[in-house]
């Protein structure tokens, strides 16, 4: 038997106070819609330091309480951090927020043996959906750059990947290269070959992947699960054999609920693992009923069972 400790949304903040220095030195730079929401959400971005971090160790004080480990392997759906401006890493705050997340898991998963897997968020590297062009007015942040993937390659590790345990092939996909390379204004005409040959690049290896593996029972893990619809047409002659599919992003437990009442998302067993960190803290607990938490996945000879844990 393996087990495995799943987790998303961190959106761990290595110092709010230097971000709100840096927001005040670059004010003629950022777009007014970007310096009225941080002006009107101050006090709750004032929070979320203490928030993230706060979940974070509720789920490490969790697995030590309840003896939820030792684990085979990590698995973090993506969304680490909260990334600048909605950039990625091309800023020297973004970085070091990076490096302290990686070394936040090291200190505190450090088990001998144990595989940790990162995927890439749209926090992690760069987006751009129409919410954040509304705040932006049109400019500012144009979605993941070359240079914040190359980065994130370096600081996060593969873009995509795939790894076999008990009888299970586990697809690590990257929503976030869909999303850059399906939006046509957020890159530019000169990075967007760039996305498009890594979008068919990430397909070819999708589809190599579950023709090789046809005697294994599939996992699809994937950041945003909403891009699984760009990729279905690879993945719909092999669904059979996916038996279940974990995403984060959605913070919120319910979103899972709301997915599954889709086709394509029953067909592939989706399930939303509620973040650590939920998307307005004790406010999303009030109206939504909600907390943080995360899930262990224990596989044993082709069969699974997935256990959610809430703070």
């Amino acid at each position: 038997m393996k087990r495995i400790i799943v987790f998303a949304d961190t959106h761990l903040f290595r110092d709010a106070d230097n971000n709100r220095k840096k927001e005040e030195e670059m004010q003629g730079q950022l777009p007014i819609g970007e310096i009225l929401f941080m002006r009107l959400f101050k006090v709750f971005f004032e929070k979320q330091e203490f928030l993230a971090r706060g979940c974070f160790n509720k789920m490490v004080a969790m697995i030590s309480e309840l003896e939820l480990g030792p684990f085979n392997y990590l698995l973090d759906l993506g969304d680490a951090t909260y990334g600048s401006y909605n950039q990625g890493l091309v800023t020297e705050e973004a970085i070091q927020e990076r490096l302290a997340y990686n070394q936040l898991i090291k200190d505190n998963f450090s088990d001998r043996g144990l595989k940790k897997k990162f995927l890439w968020g749209n926090h992690d590297t760069g987006f751009q959906d129409k919410l954040t062009k509304i705040f932006n007015l049109g400019y500012w942040s144009k979605g993941m750059s070359k240079e914040s993937f190359l980065k994130a390659e370096e600081l996060i590790g593969p873009p995509w990947g795939a790894f076999e345990a008990e009888g299970f092939t586990f697809l690590l996909l990257n929503s976030e290269i869909i999303r850059a390379s399906t939006l046509i204004e957020s890159i530019g005409q000169r990075e967007r070959p760039f996305f498009l040959r890594k979008k068919k690049e990430q397909e070819e290896f999708i589809k190599n992947t579950l023709k090789k593996r046809q005697e294994n029972r599939i996992i699809l893990t994937i950041h945003d699960p909403r891009q699984l619809k760009v990729i279905w047409p690879i993945i719909k002659p092999y669904h059979r054999n996916v038996c279940l599919t974990l995403a984060g992003h959605f913070h919120l437990n319910f979103s899972g609920r709301v997915f599954r009442k889709f086709h394509m998302y029953r067909k592939l067993n989706l399930e939303v693992i509620p973040s650590l960190w939920p998307f307005g803290g004790s406010v999303a607990q009030k109206i939504f009923e909600e907390s943080g938490g995360f899930a262990v996945l224990e596989i044993s000879d082709g069969s699974f069972n997935l256990e959610s844990h809430w703070f």
